[in-house]
């Protein structure tokens, strides 16, 4: 069962990777694409939503046990450049809508290291093919700065 789902994500892949005109080998942007953020930012969504319907329950002990942990609660916002403030006074649609922007803050460094790696390895390349050219030249006509 397992090896059935691999190539079923991989023919997934394939047909997105054929649809935008890259191999695709992070899966990132694809679930960006797909409105679906992955586990590691959903679980401590997910934990930041739970503590603030205790924080604002109408039962005593429950905020008193949410109270009891915002230290914790606010390094976890912290992590995903939440203020406290806006962890306990904004709406849950607002929190959700900053780890999206935190989401799409990632992908878009993604992309952006992607195309400066590529950038840097062609000029790279170029230089190294022009070097073998003129080597080249030097070689066959023992004039180092003739036009090729």
């Amino acid at each position: 069962m397992r090896n059935v789902l691999k190539l079923r994500g991989t023919m997934l892949f394939g047909k997105y990777s054929m649809h935008i005109g890259m191999k695709v080998s992070n899966v990132k942007p694809l679930q960006y694409y797909c409105s679906c953020l992955p586990v590691s930012i959903l679980l401590p969504m997910n934990k930041l939503l739970f503590w603030k319907k205790l924080l604002c329950s109408g039962n005593m002990v429950l905020c008193r046990l949410a109270k009891c942990c915002d230290v914790s609660i606010f390094a976890l916002a912290a992590k995903f450049h939440l203020e406290p403030y806006d962890v306990v006074c904004s709406s849950i649609t607002c929190i959700k809508d900053s780890f999206w922007l935190y989401f799409f803050y990632i992908n878009l460094v993604t992309i952006m290291s992607f195309c400066i790696i590529s950038c840097v390895l062609l000029c790279v390349f170029y230089f190294l093919f022009m070097l073998h050219s003129c080597l080249l030249n030097w070689w066959w006509c023992g004039d180092l700065l003739s036009p090729l």
